[in-house]
């Protein structure tokens, strides 16, 4: 009997160690059963913005979209013809500016803003401005000397639409400064104040 105690001192009994191994197995499935849990949650959540990628890559299409047909119409106000070419891997822009009159059978006489004149320059940039106004959010819009290098008849065309932009535009403030006079305007509606300094 003494021989046995010695044998057995310090160790411990059968249920001793069933109740440790239940206890370490039910410590065991709960960690399993987070492990599952967070598992689950990360897929849904990989899911989640897969998706918020998929959706933003179609916005961003039809806001590509929408700004290339925006840019053509306003160039057609003056005749002139143009392109907008989206690289979102480099992250550029190329802009393509066909100017009225300009091409021949042989030539398409497509130019790039860097080749244009400072009022076709000018011009263009305001169609682009305008065609990017249509999907942003912003609750104020100013641009100062907008009509920088233009002739008397871009000036008052890149008015007209800076206008027409602001009536329908009604819930944003725009500020437009330029030095040149603008007498030629006929029709200001009576939402657009223009001052004169």
């Amino acid at each position: 009997e003494r021989y046995l105690s010695e044998q057995t001192k310090g160790r411990k009994t059968l249920d001793e160690v069933l109740r440790e191994y239940q206890k370490i197995k039910r410590q065991y499935q709960d960690k399993m059963d987070q492990y599952e849990n967070l598992t689950s949650i990360c897929k849904r959540l990989t899911e989640l913005l897969e998706n918020r990628i998929n959706d933003w890559r179609t916005k961003r299409r039809q806001i590509c979209r929408k700004t290339k047909h925006l840019f053509r119409m306003c160039l057609r106000r003056k005749g002139h013809h143009g392109s907008l070419e989206f690289d979102h891997k480099e992250g550029t822009l190329d802009i393509t500016v066909q100017l009225a009159g300009r091409a021949s059978e042989n030539d398409s006489a497509e130019q790039t803003v860097h080749s244009l004149s400072g009022g076709e320059r000018s011009f263009s940039t305001v169609s682009l401005l305008l065609a990017l106004w249509d999907s942003m959010e912003t609750p104020f819009v100013a641009m100062d000397e907008f009509d920088v290098f233009m002739d008397q008849v871009m000036r008052q065309k890149s008015t007209e639409m800076l206008m027409e932009a602001a009536e329908v535009y009604k819930d944003r403030q725009f500020i437009f400064i330029t030095p040149q006079s603008l007498d030629a305007i006929e029709e200001v509606p009576d939402e657009i104040k223009i001052i004169k300094m």
